[in-house]
């Protein structure tokens, strides 16, 4: 059996290298990171690295599956603990989510549109949109906007170009924007 302080260590051994690989991964590119460059900087040695993760792969695996399931819970709380869902209770999230995680969607993104790598982790990235699309639709069902579905797919590529203007430009104003995409819907009329 496994000493408790052994597990523990373990596991913050682990915890270190999903967040050193989210690091460098967002900062550097999937490609350019290498699995020797992840065990450096997080200070171990690269056969510890490999006890725990055969590959950078997988350390991209574990990141993705780690961090898609926090979100998720934290959007699914969020839209539970409000009895309607609502559009600014959906951007708020939204906003506060790229703000906290931005390390995150900084991959994301650069993951999404990568092709092949996009591949490894299209599971985890399939199910965060689809559970963004159905509260967003839920949102636009409860203003009565119409055509909820398709709404949600415009809105949902309007706040994809507005996630990456604000991770790519270090002042994009993402919350004048966002409080103006609010208004918009407020004064759509139904």
């Amino acid at each position: 059996m496994l000493s408790n302080r052994f597990v523990q260590q373990r596991d913050a051994s682990i915890q270190l290298i999903l967040q050193v690989g989210l690091e460098l991964f967002a900062g550097n590119g999937f490609q350019a990171t290498t699995v020797r460059m992840i065990a450096e900087k997080a200070g171990i040695s690269l056969g510890l690295l490999y006890n725990y993760f055969k590959s950078k792969e997988e350390v991209l695996q574990a990141i993705f599956l780690k961090l898609t399931k926090e979100i998720q819970q934290e959007w699914k709380e969020s839209i539970v603990l409000d009895s309607k869902p609502s559009l600014s209770v959906f951007t708020r999230l939204f906003l506060k989510n790229l703000k906290s995680f931005k390390s995150f969607w900084l991959l994301f993104y650069h993951i999404s549109l990568s092709g092949t790598t996009a591949l490894l982790v299209s599971y985890e990235v399939n199910g965060l949109r689809k559970l963004m699309q159905e509260i967003l639709e839920d949102c636009l069902l409860e203003a009565e906007i119409p055509f909820p579905n398709m709404e949600a797919i415009l809105l949902m590529a309007a706040l994809d170009g507005l996630a990456q203007q604000y991770l790519l430009q270090e002042k994009f104003p993402i919350n004048d924007i966002m409080q103006l995409l609010l208004m918009k819907y407020a004064s759509n009329p139904k």
